[in-house]
């Protein structure tokens, strides 16, 4: 059985700062809150991938008057209102609509720092592997958040 783990990662730090192990079916969006409920000073900024373009991903975190940068779709949109979403829509098609236009979208917004999580994924895979060796969700979910405070405590000793 797979499950999912979702993490958010301190841009300054690069420190894992919450994770949440769920079932592979449980998305991205709907994890908003518990991982912003897990960070202990509130963040200024969240930048978040494609999965956490939903509105309930973004009402998590507009409700905690945190600013957030979330990339919408290829196919997005525009609805009118002056929404985070619309303005990066126009932004994105204002620099050109395609994928050039994206990244240098990306670039300018500062949202190129979404990567930091992508080097948190990628670290615990090459030091844990891409399984856990719990079986169970719980002994799972403890396995994860050991490895995260590994993770962390080798990047504060290298500094």
């Amino acid at each position: 059985k797979w499950v999912k783990v979702h993490l958010a990662v301190d841009a300054d730090t690069q420190e894992i700062v919450a994770e949440v192990v769920t079932e592979a079916n449980i998305g991205d969006s709907k994890m908003t809150g518990c991982l912003l409920d897990q960070i202990p000073n509130r963040p200024k900024r969240v930048l978040a991938d494609g999965g956490y373009d939903r509105s309930e991903a973004r009402q998590a975190i507009k409700g905690r008057k945190i600013e957030h940068l979330i990339p919408p779709p290829r196919n997005a949109r525009y609805s009118g209102s002056d929404s985070a979403r619309d303005r990066a829509i126009l932004e994105i098609i204002g620099l050109g609509g395609d994928r050039e236009a994206r990244s240098l979208w990306g670039k300018l917004t500062g949202y190129n720092l979404r990567v930091l999580a992508e080097t948190a994924f990628s670290s615990l895979k090459r030091l844990f592997g891409e399984r856990f060796f719990s079986k169970t969700i719980d002994r799972q979910k403890v396995e994860s958040r050991l490895r995260c405070h590994l993770i962390n405590r080798m990047k504060a000793s290298a500094t």
